[in-house]
C-alpha cells in the first residue's frame, strides 16, 4: 500500500498517513529551497538517526607587534641607551681675542659637550698666528735675524702664518652633559713672537687695515663613557 503526506498548517512539516497492515517507517529530508520531501522506506522498520556536526572555523591569533611584551621594553631599553651613550665628539674652539695697549693677549674659548655625560677638559695648546702676503712689512726681528722675510713664515694652507704666541695653561675645565661653556685661557710669547705681534700691530696701524688672524691647536678631552684623548682645536680665522 502507497503512504500519502498531507501538509498541514505549518509550512515546512508534513502529516504521513499509513495504512495499519503496513510496517514501514519514513524519514524525511527538507532542503532550505522548500523543493519536494524525500521519503526513503526502511524495510526492517527502524528510524535511522543522524548526526550532524558543525566545523567551527578557529581564526588564527593576531602577531603582537614585538612578540612580547618583555621583547618590546628590551628593544626599546637598548636603543635608549645606545641613543644616551653613543660618544659624540666635543669641540673647543677661540671665540673671541682680546688686546690692550700693553701687549696683553687674553682668548675666550668656549668648550661644547653634546654628549649625555660629562667631559673633561686639559692641557690646552693652541697657537695664533699672523696670516700675511705682504712679505716686505716682516722686520728682521720677526724673521729671526733673516732680511728674507719669508723666513717667519709657517706654511698653513697654502697661506704665510707667523706665529705670534700661544694659549695654553695647567688648568682642567669641566663641561656637563648636553652644555657648553667659556673659559678664558692666558697667552703667552717669546721674544721673537712679541717682535712679530708688535710688526703685526705697526703694519695694520700703518696701512689702516685689518689683520688676518688663525688659530690652531690641540686639547685633550676624556668622558665618563669615552676617553677621546688629544683632540684638533677647530682652526678659526679672524679679521
Amino acid at each position: 500500500p502507497k503512504s500519502k503526506s498531507v501538509p498541514s498548517q505549518k509550512k515546512g512539516a508534513f502529516q504521513v498517513v499509513l495504512n495499519k497492515e503496513t510496517k514501514v517507517s519514513i524519514s524525511m529530508k527538507m532542503n532550505t529551497k522548500q523543493d519536494d520531501a524525500v521519503y526513503v522506506a526502511v524495510e526492517d522498520g527502524t528510524i535511522p538517526q543522524t548526526t550532524a556536526y558543525y566545523v567551527m572555523p578557529v581564526e588564527p591569533r593576531k602577531r603582537k607587534a614585538c612578540g612580547c611584551g618583555f621583547c618590546c621594553i628590551a628593544s626599546l631599553a637598548i636603543f635608549l641607551t645606545i641613543f644616551f651613550l653613543f660618544p659624540r665628539t666635543p669641540d673647543m674652539w677661540l671665540e673671541e681675542i682680546t688686546y690692550s695697549t700693553d701687549n696683553n693677549w687674553e682668548g675666550k674659548f668656549k668648550f661644547q659637550n653634546d654628549n649625555y655625560f660629562s667631559v673633561k677638559w686639559s692641557d690646552p695648546d693652541v697657537s695664533l698666528y699672523w696670516v700675511t702676503s705682504n712679505y716686505d712689512a716682516i722686520t728682521t726681528k720677526c724673521a729671526g735675524g733673516s732680511t728674507n722675510g719669508q723666513d717667519a713664515c709657517n706654511w698653513i694652507n697654502g697661506a704665510c702664518s707667523i706665529k705670534i704666541g700661544e694659549f695654553n695653561n695647567n688648568d682642567k675645565f669641566n663641561t656637563k652633559s648636553q652644555s657648553s661653556k667659556h673659559e678664558t685661557i692666558e697667552f703667552t710669547q717669546s721674544a721673537q713672537q712679541l717682535s712679530c705681534s708688535a710688526n703685526m700691530i705697526t703694519f695694520a696701524a700703518y696701512q689702516g687695515l685689518q689683520q688676518t688672524l688663525l688659530s690652531k691647536g690641540t686639547i685633550k678631552a676624556e668622558g665618563d663613557v669615552r676617553n677621546f684623548g688629544k683632540m684638533s682645536v677647530s682652526s678659526t680665522y679672524y679679521y
